[in-house]
C-alpha cells in the first residue's frame, strides 16, 4: 500500500508540474501556481466538479488538449492506481480471514484429537473397573492386564506424537513470525532508501 501511495504522489507531483507549465497562461484561475494546480488535480482525482475546470478553460484554443490531459490523469490515478490500492486492501483482508480460519480449524482438530484420546482412556478405565468387579464377583483373577497395558501405552505414544507435532508447529509459527518481522524491517529500510 505504501508503494502504491508513493506512486500516486509522484504521478500527482509530475502532473502538477506539467499542468502548471502547460496551462498557466490559458487558465490562471486553476493553474496559476502549484497550490492551485494541486487543488485542481485533487478535484480531478475525486471526480468532483472536474468539468467546471474544463469549462473555465474552454474559451481558449488548447481546451481539447486540456480535456485529453484531464482524462489521462483521471484514468491513471482514479481508475488504475486507486483500484490497485483497493485490490491490495481486499487481498490483505482475505489473507487475514483465511489465516484465522486455518488457525480455528487446526485448534478444533487438536481439540477433537484430545477429546478422542480422553474418551479412549476413559473407556479403557471403565473396562478395567468392570473387569475388576466381575473378577471379584466370580472370584477369578484372570484380568487381561497385558491388553490393558498395551492399550495404555498406545495411547501414551499417540499423545507423545501429538505433543511433538504441536511443538514442531509452534516452532514453525515462531520462525514464520520472525521472518515476517525481518521482511517488514527490510521493506521499511528499502522504502526509506
Amino acid at each position: 500500500m505504501a508503494s502504491i501511495a508513493f506512486i500516486m504522489i509522484i504521478i500527482t507531483c509530475i502532473s502538477a508540474i506539467m499542468a502548471r507549465s502547460l496551462f498557466e497562461e490559458i487558465c490562471p484561475k486553476n493553474f496559476d501556481n502549484l497550490a492551485k494546480t494541486f487543488f485542481s488535480l485533487f478535484t480531478l482525482l475525486t471526480l468532483d466538479d472536474w468539468y467546471s475546470i474544463y469549462q473555465d478553460c474552454a474559451e481558449h484554443d488548447y481546451a481539447s488538449f486540456l480535456l485529453i490531459f484531464c482524462l489521462i490523469y483521471i484514468f491513471i490515478i482514479n481508475f488504475i492506481l486507486l483500484n490497485l490500492l483497493m485490490a491490495v486492501l481486499v487481498d490483505s483482508f482475505q489473507y487475514t480471514l483465511e489465516t484465522d480460519k486455518n488457525k480455528h480449524e487446526s485448534t478444533k482438530k487438536d481439540l477433537n484429537i484430545n477429546q478422542r484420546i480422553e474418551k479412549n482412556f476413559n473407556s479403557l478405565l471403565e473396562d478395567y473397573c468392570d473387569k475388576q468387579r466381575d473378577d471379584e464377583i466370580t472370584g477369578e483373577n484372570s484380568i487381561k492386564i497385558d491388553k490393558l497395558m498395551k492399550d495404555y501405552y498406545i495411547l501414551l505414544e499417540n499423545l507423545e506424537f501429538r505433543m511433538e507435532r504441536h511443538e514442531q508447529l509452534t516452532r514453525l509459527a515462531q520462525k514464520a513470525m520472525k521472518f515476517t518481522v525481518i521482511d517488514q524491517d527490510n521493506r521499511k529500510t528499502t522504502a526509506k532508501k
